[in-house]
């Protein structure tokens, strides 16, 4: 195969799931774009069936729920078709690496790295959300790291439309089996899903970056589903010893087993954790002051200045300084006054004698 439709092929970039992705030039807009493909191939029987056209619709609803969310931190949508049997969906080509590729070679990252990595992810799924659509695959392999410094979140084909509910099994048989750890609980439990599911995988995979580890880790699947919805990760104090105890607040709330109790919107989630990471050590979401607790002093019995009272009983003196010399000049005026009497009456009686 050559081209597909008028997108000619220049290399593969991968492979998975039943599709392939290639690099592809676009004649029209003179650009290189990617271009996803199932191919249309032979079933043996009528399970193999079922599972080409799980992954044909599943292609279809990714290009559809793109088409409708034009955002610098989703991949963009161009076009989607149908040639020599295969379906595909053309999209931007996004140069750069997954988050989940950055992980193999960085555990742990820095708290800036972090808040802006996850503000983008945000970004997205809040946009995302505000148009219906949830993505419920929210995970490192789908968020991508451009070489020039942008995230984006891409792959929605287990994108769910709020106003639809008949889409569960595209979900189960698309994302369970990989995405496992990123899950909500609701997701899980099949309860049901809103724009808080996505905000519980955002952080799961924010407590990822941060502590080098899944919040929720086992042996098997079934294990992690069970971690997930009944119980609570280790905290991340326990682990980054170096964060403040409001960053184990924000996690609690962001994830919940109940969305009722988890943040309204990613964009909150990020902004709350934002302001924890800024915290020392030591500070808690309710003791915001715990960083200083009182310790004795050895020396504290030996003030080198003088004590606040002494200071007072000294500014006193120079009041009654000032009434006693007011009272002596008063004392010379009267002295001066009679004298110059005394002089005046014996002028008069000199006078008087002659």
């Amino acid at each position: 195969m050559a081209n597909i439709a008028r997108f000619e092929i220049r290399s593969e970039l991968g492979r998975g799931g039943g599709g392939v992705v290639y690099r592809c030039f676009d004649p029209w807009s003179k650009t290189t774009v990617a271009v996803k493909v199932v191919a249309e191939r032979p079933a043996t029987d009528d399970r193999e069936q079922e599972s080409h056209r799980l992954l044909v619709e599943r292609l279809r609803r990714e290009a559809d729920s793109i088409a409708t969310l034009q955002h610098p931190n989703i991949v963009t949508f161009i076009e989607f078709g149908e040639d020599q049997g295969s379906v595909y969906f053309a999209m931007e080509l996004v140069e750069g690496y997954t988050l989940e590729e950055a992980l193999l070679h960085q555990d742990k990252f820095a708290r800036d790295e972090v808040v802006r990595i996850l503000t983008g992810v945000a970004a997205a799924l809040d946009f995302a959300h505000s148009r219906g659509i949830v993505h419920r695959d929210v995970k490192p392999a789908n968020v991508m790291l451009t070489t020039g410094g942008a995230v984006k979140v891409m792959d929605f084909g287990t994108a769910k439309l709020l106003q639809q509910s008949n889409v569960q099994q595209l979900t189960m048989v698309g994302s369970m089996i990989g995405s496992a750890h990123y899950m909500s609980p609701e997701q899980v439990t099949e309860s049901g899903v809103d724009g808080r599911s996505d905000q519980f995988s955002l952080a799961v995979i924010a407590y990822g970056l941060l502590a080098g580890r899944k919040p929720f880790e086992a042996d098997s699947v079934p294990a992690i589903l069970y971690q997930i919805t009944s119980e609570d990760p280790p905290a991340l104090t326990s682990i980054r010893t170096d964060l403040s105890g409001s960053v184990d607040a924000v996690f609690k709330r962001a994830l919940a087993k109940s969305r009722d109790s988890r943040y309204t919107t990613c964009a909150e989630f990020v902004r709350e954790l934002r302001g924890a990471l800024l915290k020392p050590a030591g500070v808690s979401a309710t003791q915001p002051n715990a960083t200083t607790p009182p310790v004795a002093q050895p020396n504290a019995t030996k003030p080198n200045v003088s004590p606040p009272a002494p200071a007072t009983v000294r500014a006193a003196p120079p009041a009654t300084a000032a009434a006693g010399t007011e009272s002596s000049r008063n004392r010379i005026v009267l002295i001066a006054v009679v004298g110059i009497l005394v002089v005046v009456v014996i002028v008069i009686l000199a006078i008087v004698r002659r």
